[in-house]
């Protein structure tokens, strides 16, 4: 069935974001108010760059995976950030004030990341579709966007408990824009 014919006239949000990889580590979200969008009911299928994208409001919407890992660990993820806020953040890991890992914006508009050290780039946030790459590995992590070496430093050691996509954290504000692939 059709996202177009199962929502009809309504919007359509997505309650599990299912995991391809065979590993069970879905990401969900029963909180139907904090569910990203698929699918518009004035517009239809959320996209980016004429393929389909899910939506995050950029206020409470996430996805929750519980994925928990160590270092190293590689994090690549299709974006596209619509409106400039104080912090977009991809995706994060852990709990407030426990934050494990996250790629996003600062509040100037350039990419940062994090793995126990916040390291801030002079790269400007583009609000383009864009693949991010994040290796994660101690004093040898990078980040890259569009394959593009964006900064390379030391973000700390810290892993994954628990992945919030589109989010920081559990209750921390998220992307305002869509995700295509994590």
């Amino acid at each position: 069935v059709s996202l177009a014919a199962h929502c009809g006239s309504n919007d359509g949000f997505v309650k599990t974001w299912y995991d391809q990889s065979g590993s069970a580590n879905d990401a969900t979200q029963t909180n139907t108010a904090s569910q990203p969008k698929i699918y518009d009911a004035a517009t239809g299928v959320e996209l980016t760059n004429a393929n389909p994208a899910v939506f995050f409001d950029g206020s409470d919407d996430n996805l929750v995976s519980p994925i928990s890992t160590t270092q190293p660990l590689s994090v690549f993820v299709i974006c596209e950030i619509r409106t400039y806020s104080s912090v977009n953040y991809l995706f994060g890991s852990g709990v407030v004030n426990t934050d494990n890992v996250f790629i996003g914006n600062n509040t100037s508009n350039n990419w940062r990341y994090f793995a126990g050290t916040n390291v801030n780039t002079s790269t400007t946030t583009p609000l383009a579709q864009t693949l991010m790459t994040g290796v994660f590995n101690g004093a040898s992590s990078a980040l890259y966007g569009d394959s593009v070496l964006i900064d390379s430093s030391n973000v700390g050691t810290n892993g994954i408990n628990n992945l919030y996509v589109g989010s920081k954290n559990d209750t921390t504000a998220g992307v305002n824009g869509t995700l295509q692939a994590l």
